[in-house]
This record gives C-alpha cells, sequence and structure tokens, in this order.
C-alpha cells in the first residue's frame, strides 16, 4: 500500500506548473527512452524489486555500499538496494536529459538513498535530498523483534535490520555511522543539499520509543 499512497500523491501534481508524473512505479529494469520526458518529471521508485512482477525478496536484498567485510550475516547472492536506486537514477537521467535528480525518500528509503549517494556513484548525480521519517542514526536495538512480530517483516529482511540497527557490529560502527561519517562535508563538497522530515505521532505507542513516529525516534 505504500506505493499506491506515494503514486496517489504523485498523482495530483500531474499537469501542474508543467510537471509530468510518470504513471507506473519504475525499478532496475525499467527501460525508457533516452529524452523521452520532460526534465521537470516525477518519478516512483521501488528497489525491491527488478521489475513489476517480481515477488519481494526474490532475490534477497539488503541497504549495501559499504565494505562487504563488515558484515557479520552472509549477503552472498543478494542484491544491494542502494545500487539499484543508482541504476535507477542513471535510468531517470538518460531518459529526461537532466543531469541532476531531486530525491524523496521515505523511511528505510532515505537510507538506501544516501547510500547510493555515498557509496555507489550518485553523489555526481543528485542535487537535493529530502528523507521522511528516515531512521538517519539507526533504530533502537529492541526494534528487530518488534517489526518482525508487528510489521509483517520477512525473514529475508534480517540483513537490512542489522543495518538500521545502532549496534557497532560493522566493525566498530553501526551501518548508519559510518553513512554519518563526515556527511555534512561530503554532501558540501559535492554541492549536495539535504533535509529531513520527522514525525513525533506515535499511535501505535511502540514501547521502546519514547519521543516518535512508532518506529523512529524524533532525535534519530
Amino acid at each position: 500500500e505504500v506505493e499506491d499512497t506515494w503514486l496517489d500523491l504523485l498523482a495530483r501534481l500531474d499537469g501542474v506548473e508543467d510537471y509530468h508524473v510518470y504513471p507506473e512505479t519504475i525499478y532496475s529494469d525499467t527501460v525508457l527512452e533516452p529524452n523521452s520526458l520532460p526534465v521537470s518529471s516525477f518519478f516512483n521508485v521501488g528497489y525491491y524489486r527488478a521489475k513489476p512482477g517480481d515477488s519481494f525478496g526474490e532475490p534477497k536484498g539488503y541497504i549495501g555500499g559499504i565494505n562487504t567485510s563488515y558484515y557479520t550475516k552472509d549477503i552472498s547472492g543478494r542484491v544491494a538496494y542502494s545500487k539499484r536506486l543508482s541504476d535507477i537514477i542513471d535510468t531517470v537521467l538518460l531518459a529526461t536529459g537532466a543531469s541532476k535528480v531531486n530525491i524523496v525518500a521515505h523511511s528505510m528509503g532515505g537510507i538506501v538513498s544516501r547510500a547510493a549517494i555515498r557509496w555507489q556513484g550518485s553523489h555526481r548525480k543528485v542535487n537535493k535530498l529530502i528523507t521522511v521519517g528516515t531512521p538517519n542514526k539507526g533504530v533502537p536495538n529492541d526494534a528487530r523483534v518488534w517489526l518482525v512480530e508487528n510489521c509483517k517483516l520477512q525473514p529475508w529482511q534480517e540483513v537490512e535490520l542489522i543495518e538500521l540497527e545502532k549496534s557497532s557490529v560493522f566493525n566498530g560502527k553501526s551501518y548508519t555511522g559510518w553513512l554519518n561519517h563526515d556527511w555534512e562535508s561530503f554532501c558540501e563538497e559535492h554541492g549536495i543539499q539535504y533535509a529531513t522530515i520527522r514525525g513525533n505521532f506515535n499511535s501505535i505507542n511502540v514501547p521502546f520509543i519514547e519521543i516518535g513516529d512508532g518506529v523512529v525516534e524524533e532525535g534519530d
């Protein structure tokens, strides 16, 4: 339903101030003709699939981008969502003729976007990034069990949950700790503007969240 929500929001922008909204979610295997779309185009992007019709988790994935030797879990055969996003950015730039994209990313999509920028070569292709409800400093270590039990997360998502935790299991830091290291100076060097939108309405009363949106602490 999350994909449908973003498509509905985008549909309201179609035709406003000459904006063009691409009518379908695009994936890493989506093919768009070069210079076939206006520069002022909006796209809904999915990284859990390579193409429409694929099942979530086939093949298994992870956020990725960081040194693979830092992982304590076996990631062989998994696809990196950050690499998929980087490939999608290339497709969008080719189709629109634009030199850079602006990204609005929701929840873990913000971490995937930042990883694509930091480690997958997209720092040269992104102008602005807005993250919405993104755990930029990670999620509490108690979150993994709760998320699996209450949010219908699947066993194949175990690696991304480890990547999101604050535990220092990636060569002495958390995954987001490495992502945040010198992030401000990195973005300044490459001319990337960024901001985040956070929430503090915890409608589901998650026990390990004091002030936040139910999954992400307000300060994270």
